[in-house]
C-alpha cells in the first residue's frame, strides 16, 4: 500500500491515539503529558498514528509497574526535521539491547507481555525510514526510555511503496 502524504496536525494524530489508549492509561494509573505544540507535518496520516501508537503501548507495557508512572509525548524544533519522542519513567532498556529492539519478533523478556508480537519497534522503524526519518533510543536500564524520530520537513517523495 503507498504511503501518502498530506498536510496533518500531529497534535490530532496523537490526541486520537490517546483517546484509544485511554482505557489502557487509566486500568494502570499512568499519566500521558502531551506537548502543547507538536506541529503539522508532511506524512501518511494512518501510518503516522501507528508510529505513535506503538511508541506509546510499548511505554504503557514497560511502565505499568513502576511508582507514579508517566509518559511523555514532545516535539522539538531542529531546521530541517521534525523531531519528536516518547518518553516513560518505566524500566528502561539495557544498552546491550538497544540495537536488538528493532529486530522483527524480538521480544525482550523484561516483562510478562501476553499481547506483545515483537513487530511495534520494527514497523515504527520502518515507518519513519519511508518518510525520510530515522528512529533511535536512549535509555538506561532503571530509568526510563526515550524513543525518538525524525521526520523531514519537506519531504523528498511524495509517495512511496
Amino acid at each position: 500500500v503507498p504511503l501518502v502524504f498530506d498536510r496533518v496536525s500531529s497534535s490530532e494524530i496523537v490526541s486520537q491515539v490517546a483517546a484509544r489508549l485511554e482505557p489502557r492509561l487509566k486500568e494502570r494509573g499512568i499519566a500521558l503529558k502531551v506537548a502543547p505544540d507538536l506541529p503539522t507535518i508532511q506524512a501518511d496520516r494512518e501510518r503516522m498514528s501507528q508510529v505513535f501508537e506503538n511508541l506509546i503501548v510499548n511505554a504503557i507495557k514497560f511502565t505499568g509497574h513502576v511508582k507514579h508512572p508517566q509518559i511523555q509525548v514532545g516535539y522539538e524544533e531542529e531546521k530541517n526535521s521534525h523531531l519528536f519522542y516518547v518518553r516513560d519513567n518505566g524500566i528502561g532498556i539495557d544498552r546491550a539491547n538497544q540495537e536488538k529492539i528493532f529486530e522483527m519478533f524480538l521480544r525482550l523478556c523484561e516483562i510478562d507481555d501476553e499481547e506483545g508480537t515483537g513487530i511495534g519497534l520494527p514497523i515504527v522503524e520502518n515507518t519513519v525510514k519511508n518518510h525520510g526519518g530515522k528512529v533511535w533510543v536512549e535509555s538506561e536500564k532503571g530509568k526510563g526510555a526515550t524513543f525518538y524520530f525524525t521526520l523531514p520537513k519537506s519531504p523528498k517523495r511524495l509517495t512511496t511503496v
